[in-house]
């Protein structure tokens, strides 16, 4: 969960997501929900690797502002944000001229360990919210993102950690 002094260094994330997203829905929900979704994702995923990147918390928020929003770069770079965190926006922002499973690659052939744990993070909020649905549609994005997830995570893990063989 979100302490206070982390709260408060995302509060303006937070606010500015939220009007750049006030009329959308996401599930029947307000869109704010899977933000916030993927901010927690991300949140435990840093855990686990004990890692901090509050960039990457920033990012978490901002994931579909440039996608779903008529926010711009140019915008994220005037309210303040990072290179780093708008990198990795746009990384995981869909580029329409490819498939979902090129977009995918784009991310990981980036090597940036942020941008792949996002979109690992973001697939899972919506994997999990493909359960309500019913039929060849919930089947069809169930797989989608299994296969980017599974894709996302061995990424992850070439890039993170170190294989060692026991006896070298």
């Amino acid at each position: 969960m979100i302490d206070g002094t982390l709260n408060a260094v995302l509060y303006p994330t937070m606010e500015y997501a939220r009007e750049k997203h006030c009329n959308q829905e996401y599930a029947g929900l307000p869109y704010t929900v899977h933000l916030f979704e993927v901010l927690e994702n991300v949140i435990a995923v840093l855990d686990d690797l004990y890692l901090e990147d509050v960039e990457l918390l920033h990012a978490a928020i901002l994931h579909d502002v440039l996608e779903d929003t008529d926010a711009t770069e140019d915008e994220l770079r005037a309210k303040g944000f990072s290179e780093y965190t708008i990198q990795l926006v746009k990384l995981v922002t869909k580029d329409p001229t490819l498939t979902y499973a090129q977009n995918i690659q784009r991310i990981i052939d980036s090597g940036l360990l942020g941008a792949m744990v996002l979109k690992l993070c973001d697939n899972f909020a919506n994997y999990c919210r493909t359960c309500n649905l019913e039929g060849e549609h919930r089947d069809f994005l169930q797989n989608r993102y299994s296969k980017s997830m599974k894709k996302l995570r061995e990424a992850i893990d070439a890039k993170f950690f170190r294989r060692v063989t026991v006896g070298e």
